[in-house]
């Protein structure tokens, strides 16, 4: 079953609908906030279980998440503050970003 993630972009004033495997086909300069705490995790040397637990996730929602297809909520970004040590507003400010890229992305892709 594929998820599908709207992406509103208040510059565009539009919706912009992504399938996971589009998100997860997007060009590398586009990271995903899960990317770089997968990172963050493996220099620690904090594994999987752990992870899941300090983000209060399950294995499944913690891949997505790392994959960039699940989003850094308010509740998320409070446990990755706890977890990095950057405040909250980094992570949802990141998302943000990350989401606006990917819709900015998407419009191109879409034009072509």
């Amino acid at each position: 079953m594929s998820i599908w993630y709207v992406l509103v972009e208040e510059y565009m004033e539009k919706s912009i609908v992504l399938s996971n495997e589009e998100i997860l086909g997007r060009p590398a300069s586009i990271m995903a906030p899960g990317q770089i705490v997968r990172q963050m995790m493996e220099q620690t040397f904090v594994d999987e279980d752990q992870a899941c637990r300090r983000l209060g996730l399950t294995p499944e929602e913690l891949h997505s998440f790392y994959d960039g297809l699940h989003p850094v909520d308010k509740e998320l970004a409070f446990r990755l503050k706890e977890a990095t040590g950057s405040p909250a507003s980094y992570w949802q400010n990141f998302e943000k970003q990350y989401r606006h890229r990917l819709a900015k992305w998407a419009e191109k892709k879409n034009q072509a």
